[in-house]
């Protein structure tokens, strides 16, 4: 028995070819590349989401985001004292210098403490 499913891809979403049962498309943490030959799924790599069926690409995690798996579906929070300001894709959070901190999970950056303070703890990854 063969089945087929219609799925969009390209930018605009306006392109449409029809995938058999033998490209082997796996779903979600996977992208179909756009390759002009019968498509095969890939899987998505670290720093890199897909949470929809479908995408021909995979998403890079937003700042203040991270994902240390392959074929991952959405991407983790940094936590507090920490960041992520990487616009092509996170696979870890930096901990805040010293004197810096960051109050908030999900932060791309962090502030100076202000003069005459420091961040708690007296080292790395501070949270006020």
């Amino acid at each position: 028995m063969s089945f087929s499913v219609l799925i969009s891809i390209g930018v605009f979403g306006k392109s449409f070819f029809e995938v058999s049962s033998r490209a082997a498309y796996k779903g979600l943490g996977f992208f179909l590349p756009v390759t002009g030959q019968e498509p095969k799924s890939k899987q998505c790599t670290t720093g890199t989401m897909s949470n929809i069926i479908g995408q021909s690409y995979c998403l890079p995690c937003p700042p203040g985001t991270f994902n240390t798996l392959n074929g991952s579906t959405s991407c983790g929070d940094c936590a507090a004292g920490t960041y992520s300001d990487s616009a092509q894709g996170a696979t870890v959070c930096t901990q805040c210098p010293p004197a810096q901190f960051s109050a908030v999970n999900r932060s791309s950056s962090c502030e100076m403490c202000s003069p005459g303070t420091y961040g708690l703890p007296a080292v790395y990854g501070s949270t006020a």
